[in-house]
């Protein structure tokens, strides 16, 4: 290599680094904190459990969709993941952490909770957001963060829909808004089998009452 290539490709490398350096991005901290996640049963959600957090396609309807893992998970853009227990020990159904995020500003915050480490495989899950400012992703600045918990005032789940989310606080199990400090309880995800039996079932009601008008 000749010693003009050796300065142009050093010259490259701190031009590279420069730019990497120059490079400005939001942070997200999310959490539960304030509350605790609980299982269908009501007991703590395990450590290790997935939790995602990020945004959904504008306009998705979590009604039609739910249960059906696949097409809402692919309609989820992640931002950040982590698991139940993560920075939180020893306070067990809780966790704590951030995601450096760019080009997204703006964007509504989800925060999706499994009752398994791998997602797909969760029988049970909750998803909650929030109408509040801070439940938006900031703008790319070193300077620019947002806090994000699962207690915070006006948390809700984006549909009434079973397969979703639920909360229990002091004033009983409830769908839809969910007061400051109420713990988040994750609702079973019907099985695709359960799902035929019933339309199966529907559909057989309605031939036999055709039937029955003729």
């Amino acid at each position: 290599m000749t010693r003009t290539s050796r300065l142009f490709y050093s010259l490259l490398a701190v031009f590279i680094l420069h730019l990497v350096s120059d490079v400005k991005a939001g942070t997200i901290e999310f959490d539960a904190l304030g509350n605790v996640i609980l299982n269908t049963g009501g007991t703590l959600a395990a450590d290790g459990n997935s939790v995602l957090m990020g945004t959904f396609a504008s306009g998705f309807d979590f009604g039609a969709n739910a249960p059906d893992f696949a097409t809402t998970f692919a309609a989820f853009s992640t931002y950040g993941m982590t698991t139940i227990g993560t920075n939180a020990d020893p306070n067990a159904g809780q966790f704590s952490d951030t995601a450096v995020v760019t080009g997204v500003v703006g964007n509504r915050l989800y925060m999706w909770l499994f009752n398994n480490p791998t997602p797909s495989a969760a029988t049970a899950w909750a998803i909650i957001t929030n109408n509040a400012a801070n439940w938006t992703a900031p703008a790319d600045s070193a300077l620019s963060s947002t806090i994000i918990d699962s207690s915070d005032p006006g948390t809700f789940v984006p549909a009434l829909a079973g397969a979703m989310a639920s909360a229990t606080g002091p004033n009983g199990p409830a769908l839809g808004f969910i007061t400051q400090n109420a713990n988040i309880q994750m609702q079973a995800v019907p099985e695709p089998s359960a799902l035929v039996l019933v339309f199966c079932a529907a559909s057989g009601l309605f031939l036999s009452r055709r039937r029955n008008v003729r």
